[in-house]
């Protein structure tokens, strides 16, 4: 391992994906499903449909019903593997745990690309064309009458960001993208981005989840940041950090996970749950303000793999289970 909305149509049409048309409430991987009032005490796991294809540190979003896994390694690349990423996008829906194949991406990326969903459309940010290679300065869209499409170079990665291994969120229109050389802002409204300045917090960076908590405005978001660290399970790693897109500062929370890299996140029943990972693949614990709970562990380690919350359900897709590439979905069931 290396050191407020736009409207659009909100439908895909049949001939695209494949699937018919989704819904109009889309909710994206970078965002937050609405908390439940009842407690959350524990997760229970069970598996489901295996996934077809490697998707290893990919990006994940879902939309209407579905979750997206998109892009991603074929190997593990921060391990020691070598082998080009992949195209394919694999649509899981949960009602009935199949897959479907999604139009593939353009521009394959390895080392966790960002996908992010506002409006009808998802954004896909980052990763590396190669393992450990230059990053993807291409950012696409995927648009429901036209697929993936490029987007002109004002939507192009800045320079001073080195896309891959960091984490972002969707706040509004805007997609926020965390590294140590500076916080991207892409205006998905515009097509272009804003830089804010380097943050202390954020050096080190790597390897970071982000997860959306709090209504989905810029005034009013709060951003969890977990697991940003320097490549290894020392106390970098454990950090929780707190953004605020209303003022852009960061801040660190007086709590310490175990910890984490190449882990999951998403916002379940009000609490920010972080699964698996680099060094402790089994692990789940849960963050809501400054407590900390653990809970019991994944039925099987769970490494590079992209998680996500949809209807009361935190699903876990693609990365690594010891050697197996194509790990069924482990799905999440609070109690």
């Amino acid at each position: 391992m290396r050191n407020e909305n736009r409207t659009r149509r909100s439908t895909i049409p049949r001939v695209l994906l494949g699937l018919g048309a989704l819904a109009a409430l889309l909710v994206g991987p970078l965002g937050a499903s609405p908390a439940s009032a009842a407690p959350l005490n524990d997760v229970s796991w069970s598996p489901g449909a295996p996934i077809p294809n490697p998707h290893i540190e990919g990006a994940i979003a879902t939309y209407g019903s579905y979750i997206w896994s998109i892009s991603g390694g074929t190997v593990d690349c921060t391990d020691g593997g070598t082998a080009p990423p992949t195209a394919a996008v694999d649509i899981y829906n949960p009602a009935t745990n199949t897959f479907t194949a999604g139009p593939p991406i353009h521009h394959a990326r390895d080392e966790y690309p960002v996908a992010g969903v506002v409006g009808a459309d998802i954004f896909v940010i980052g990763g590396t064309s190669s393992c450990l290679g230059p990053s993807v300065s291409t950012v696409e869209e995927l648009t429901p009458l036209a697929g993936w499409v490029d987007l002109p170079a004002t939507a192009d990665l800045p320079a001073a960001i080195y896309g891959a291994e960091h984490c972002g969120v969707v706040v509004s229109h805007n997609i926020y993208y965390f590294t140590n050389t500076g916080t991207g802002v892409f205006d998905t409204s515009t097509n272009t981005w804003t830089v804010l300045p380097p943050n202390p917090l954020l050096s080190p960076s790597n390897f970071c989840q982000a997860t959306r908590i709090g209504p989905n405005t810029i005034g009013k978001a709060k951003v969890i940041i977990t697991g940003p660290g320097d490549g290894g399970p020392d106390p970098t790693s454990q950090r929780v950090l707190l953004f605020r897109p209303k003022t852009d500062k960061i801040k660190q929370l007086p709590i310490t996970t175990v910890p984490l890299a190449e882990h999951t996140s998403g916002l379940l029943k009000g609490w920010v749950v972080v699964a698996g990972g680099d060094f402790n693949p089994t692990a789940v614990q849960a963050i809501r303000g400054t407590t900390l709970k653990t809970f019991s562990p994944l039925p099987a380690p769970r490494d590079d793999a992209m998680g996500v919350v949809l209807k009361n359900r935190y699903y876990i897709l693609g990365g690594t289970a010891g050697g197996l590439l194509t790990p069924p979905v482990l799905i999440g069931k609070p109690i």
